[in-house]
């Protein structure tokens, strides 16, 4: 459920705070569309080898690389080095876990819930989604302006797109 917000979160402020702190538009959006293109066509791949392999495991491990990309992505921006390949490469490599930690998780619940709490829980979830959907971009505007000040207060001048 936290993943759900921290995505809409992190799929806003990421490539604002890349925006602001590089100024090149080109990196900011490379960021969040080979993200977004790499959930998209590896959706359906990733939820079939999901169901064949462990899949508590498979929750674990995809949402555990997802926030090592996260981190790295932090370590880029506030080090004062945006390397455009290696954006590139962990804003892919974040897409491809995130989309594998769900597909796995969308067959995991079932079995860890049973029945009778899948309408509780679906229902939840839908209403999460919503608030992640309205309140996401919300709350990654005010994180963008944190972010800007700290990197301001971190990193005074201009960081480096190669």
């Amino acid at each position: 459920m936290i993943n759900l917000i921290g995505d809409a979160i992190a799929q806003l402020a990421l490539p604002l705070a890349f925006l602001y702190a590089t100024g090149s538009i080109k990196l900011a959006s490379t960021l969040a569309g080979v993200t977004l293109m790499t959930q998209l066509v590896l959706s359906l791949p990733l939820a079939a080898v999901s169901d064949r392999l462990p899949r508590r495991r498979i929750v674990f491990a995809g949402y555990l690389v997802e926030g090592i990309c996260l981190t790295v992505l932090g370590w880029l921006l506030l080090g004062g080095f945006a390397n455009f390949v290696l954006v590139t490469l962990v804003g892919i490599m974040r897409g491809g876990a995130s989309q594998f930690g769900v597909a796995a998780s969308s067959g995991y619940v079932p079995q860890l819930l049973g029945r009778d709490a899948m309408l509780k829980f679906n229902s939840r979830v839908e209403t999460i989604e919503g608030v992640a959907a309205i309140g996401g971009p919300s709350i990654s505007g005010g994180d963008s302006g944190i972010i800007r000040w700290s990197v301001r207060r971190i990193y005074p001048r201009p960081v480096v797109v190669c």
